[in-house]
């Protein structure tokens, strides 16, 4: 991932747990909630991903590979593709490129979620923002859920 993620709305708290901006290679996709309009302001249709993920610089048994949940909020949509989604939705990367959208006259991110064993998601949208990062133990994630 380059610099863009500077644009991402809350961005620091995912470099101050996990130690700077991770690429989400062997990340997993939990869950992907798609949405048609976001609470009374404009309307327009939002994503938003749960990942389980970890610091792919520290060995799996450290207590210092800060597994997580990691929600991320994708809003104003546009052109998504979606292939694959299945029971473990491993992903090779996520990559968000800034791109000049002619039909909206601004600036927009392109992104993609690179597929592994699993999901592969495509889109544009106009803004992206962290959620929520929490501690998660890697094979009860599902117990973590929403904590």
């Amino acid at each position: 991932m380059n610099p863009n993620y500077s644009r991402i709305k809350n961005y620091e708290t995912v470099i101050s747990f996990l130690q700077g901006w991770p690429s989400f290679h062997d990340f997993e996709i939990v869950s992907m909630l798609f949405e048609r309009s976001h609470d009374g302001e404009e309307p327009w249709p939002i994503l938003t991903i749960q990942f389980f993920g970890f610091r792919l610089d520290v060995g799996p048994e450290s207590p210092n590979r800060n597994n997580c949940l990691l929600t991320l909020q994708f809003g104003g949509l546009d052109n998504v593709k979606l292939e694959g989604f299945n029971h473990q939705n491993a992903i090779n990367g996520l990559v968000v490129l800034s791109k000049w959208s002619e039909r909206l006259n601004q600036e927009i991110f392109n992104v993609e979620i690179i597929q592994g064993f699993g999901a592969g998601v495509t889109f544009g949208c106009s803004e992206i923002e962290v959620l929520s990062v929490n501690p998660a133990v890697p094979s009860k994630w599902w117990q973590n859920k929403d904590t």
